[in-house]
């Protein structure tokens, strides 16, 4: 299995979400005791990211909760991220009015013309917005934006991104 996992789940998550393989391949998978993670590797700071990270928002379901999204963020910047609650998979960003940018992934026509080239915007499509969660990470000023979307962006490793730099996709060539 790949180490790259951990960086996204605790042992506990791994473990359940391995839930597939216990049976067949229950060999293969080490004891969750014989984990070694030294105090200064990048799975131990993700890990400990993972149990200091605490939303300030959480919404379960997009499609279901579209307007209680769009309402509570009216007017508010910070850094969000969308889940695919199916394989894990999820992107970080940021929007100086997060009601205006999830008004924005909530337009089909939007997201399959004007931002089909993103990764997110595809798999939105692809999976339906029921299949997505959507977590506010934090709301901060406007100046703050991009150091903390970076933030999130170094330390959780989002696949969805195609940027690795915050604010990136502005500037990225497709």
């Amino acid at each position: 299995l790949p180490t790259r996992l951990f960086y996204f789940v605790s042992k506990r998550q791994f473990y359940s979400s391995c839930y597939f393989l216990k049976d067949e391949y229950s060999s293969l998978l080490p004891s969750l005791n014989s984990i070694k993670i030294n105090s200064h590797s990048p799975v131990k700071e993700a890990l400990d990211l993972e149990k200091e990270l605490k939303p300030v928002a959480y919404y379960n379901n997009m499609h279901d909760l579209k307007s209680i999204i769009l309402k509570d963020n009216k007017n508010k910047s910070g850094i969000y991220k969308i889940t695919n609650k199916l394989n894990g998979n999820f992107y970080i960003g940021s929007s100086v009015n997060l009601s205006r940018r999830f008004t924005n992934y909530f337009s089909l026509s939007y997201i399959s013309k004007t931002k089909s080239h993103l990764t997110i915007s595809r798999a939105l499509i692809k999976y339906g917005y029921s299949n997505y969660e959507l977590e506010i990470l934090e709301y901060c000023e406007v100046s703050n934006l991009l150091i903390r979307e970076q933030y999130y962006i170094d330390n959780l490793k989002p696949i969805y991104n195609i940027a690795k730099i915050a604010g990136g996709s502005h500037n990225f060539r497709y």
